[in-house]
């Protein structure tokens, strides 16, 4: 039975061997009619859903990117976030919809040094502490820029992510019941590529030094969840960017088939 939306066949639906008898009848053919005729719109709402919600992505990704260009030193930062983000959040058991909103978030954590000056931001040395302090605002500032989208995945992950389980932290020196899930999460992804990342003034660690210092953290710095979850893919070799991207791969949206 073919289903029409528009004028188009977008798909079929097929019945196969009838029970207790050996062949369909005129009332079958009726029912299914009927059936297609609110499945076709059905499924042509959920593709173009899907497709809008893709573009969403690569949109929120196109202007990370866009964004991180400002910076000549963290090329392909957001990538890797994002993807070391998926790799944890899939290890730690979140759902394929929790998959899809902490990818945004990640893709989304640094959108606040959009306002950051270009000689804080693009400084190739350490930073002054009067510039410290002007770059740790990316956090709030960015959380303002995404507070419409109305998504707490995002809001928390975009403004929470440089806090610490200890209270040490930033924007708002939050300790460990109050560290919302995604920030958890991307805090570890992000310091994790912060620190295997050269910078002009300082080589990038190797993995098994970053390794080290991340485990090191748990419960100062780092969730101890989030930890556990990095600890069994890193003591599994699986802690790694092609691994991490497969993840984000299977965490995009699949046009339904019929």
């Amino acid at each position: 039975m073919p289903l029409r939306a528009q004028g188009k066949i977008i798909g079929v639906v097929q019945l196969l061997n009838p029970v207790g008898r050996d062949r369909f009848t005129a009332g079958d053919l009726w029912r299914m009619r009927q059936f297609a005729s609110i499945l076709a719109p059905a499924l042509q709402n959920a593709r173009l859903w899907t497709a809008q919600r893709r573009q969403f992505f690569d949109m929120a990704t196109a202007l990370a990117e866009a964004l991180e260009k400002r910076d000549p030193y963290t090329g392909g930062h957001v990538r890797r976030v994002v993807a070391y983000s998926v790799l944890l959040g899939r290890q730690m058991g979140l759902s394929r919809e929790e998959l899809r909103d902490l990818r945004l978030a990640a893709t989304l954590h640094d959108v606040g040094k959009i306002i950051t000056p270009d000689h804080i931001l693009g400084k190739p040395s350490p930073l002054e502490p009067d510039e410290t302090e002007r770059m740790r605002r990316h956090a709030a500032d960015g959380a303002a820029i995404v507070s419409h989208l109305a998504n707490p995945w995002v809001l928390h992950g975009v403004r929470s992510h440089h806090e610490r389980v200890d209270g040490k932290g930033y924007p708002d020196g939050l300790t460990d019941p109050e560290i919302p899930l995604a920030a958890r999460i991307i805090a570890v992804a992000d310091t994790y590529d912060a620190m295997t990342t050269s910078r002009p003034y300082r080589a990038g660690l190797p993995h098994e030094r970053a390794t080290a210092e991340i485990l090191g953290g748990a419960g100062t710095q780092f969730c101890p969840r989030v930890v556990a979850a990095f600890r069994a893919l890193a003591g599994s070799g699986r802690f790694s960017l092609e691994i991490a991207e497969e993840a984000v791969r299977a965490t995009a949206d699949v046009t339904p088939q019929v």
